[in-house]
């Protein structure tokens, strides 16, 4: 089961750090520039990209992903943590949002 190891979700930062079962851990972070996916290297720092996305792009992407379940209080952050901890792994990750976002017309 995949562990939230930092979260924060106000208006200066919306961000968070998931740990897999394997040991891979990534960032996500969601920001006026769009949603940011990272695989991280050792010591959390900064290692592959896995997905960026423009806003609107990244906006379609959770707007698919609550459809038809109304989003109500959730945020863009909360949506896009629940999916990827659904996948369980950095791989599924990745292919899963760069599909969505070929989807989405990104």
């Amino acid at each position: 089961m995949p562990t939230l190891l930092a979260y924060r979700n106000d208006r200066e930062k919306r961000f968070c750090e998931i740990v897999f079962d394997d040991g891979e851990r990534i960032a996500v972070e969601v920001a006026a520039n769009g949603l940011a996916i990272d695989l991280l290297a050792d010591g959390g720092r900064p290692g592959e990209t896995l997905f960026r996305a423009s806003p609107a792009i990244a906006s379609r992407i959770c707007a698919a992903l609550t459809y038809p379940a109304s989003a109500g209080e959730m945020t863009p952050l909360d949506i896009v943590v629940a999916a990827v901890t659904a996948l369980g792994s950095a791989e599924k990750v990745g292919r899963a949002f760069r599909d969505a976002a070929v989807k989405a017309g990104g």
